[in-house]
């Protein structure tokens, strides 16, 4: 009875020793969790000083003759790509994660204009967007302080003759300004 009594003490002692340790380890996972979710400042990420700001991106293996016969006053149909979360790490300067493209699937080019809700404030008017083409290095033309925003992102479906608006769509956008 001696050697059992002196297992189940090196096993109760292993097992308080383990409970400890993932004791510890669970505190120090919690502590890490908590720093990064409540103390930790997002650094902001700093645009090069060479970046052209709201460029529009075409593809260039696109063919443009394929719209030539295209119906362009129907706009009944109108792919979207675009992310609905944008953040900008100060107002005045470009987001790294806000994207807009207008697909090959269109044959329509665009404009968008950005307005926050509850205002006729717009905030951001886009060059034009050729189908195929995308827009990077989004900066708002209004100097936003730090905060979310409600907006709405207007696209203008350009007619063939690339100037007058045929067609509407509004969908929703939120955007975040770290500082």
């Amino acid at each position: 009875m001696g050697e059992q009594n002196k297992d189940r003490t090196v096993l109760k002692t292993v097992m308080k020793i383990l409970i400890v340790l993932a004791i510890i380890i669970a505190a120090g996972l919690l502590s890490v969790h908590i720093w990064f979710r409540f103390f930790r400042k997002p650094v902001p990420v700093q645009p090069a000083e060479d970046v052209i700001r709201n460029h529009v991106v075409t593809d260039a293996s696109f063919d443009r003759s394929v719209l030539e016969n295209a119906d362009t006053e129907n706009t009944e149909s109108f792919d979207v790509k675009m992310n609905r979360d944008w953040t900008f790490s100060e107002g005045s300067l470009p987001s790294a994660d806000a994207y807009v493209e207008n697909p090959v699937s269109n044959v329509n080019d665009v404009y968008f204009d950005i307005i926050l809700n509850g205002t006729e404030q717009v905030i951001y008017t886009s060059p034009v967007i050729p189908v195929g083409g995308h827009l990077e290095n989004i900066a708002l033309e209004k100097d936003l302080a730090a905060g979310k925003y409600s907006t709405v992102l207007k696209y203008h479906m350009l007619g063939k003759d690339g100037k007058k608006v045929i067609g509407e769509l509004q969908m929703a956008l939120n955007i975040s300004v770290l500082s």
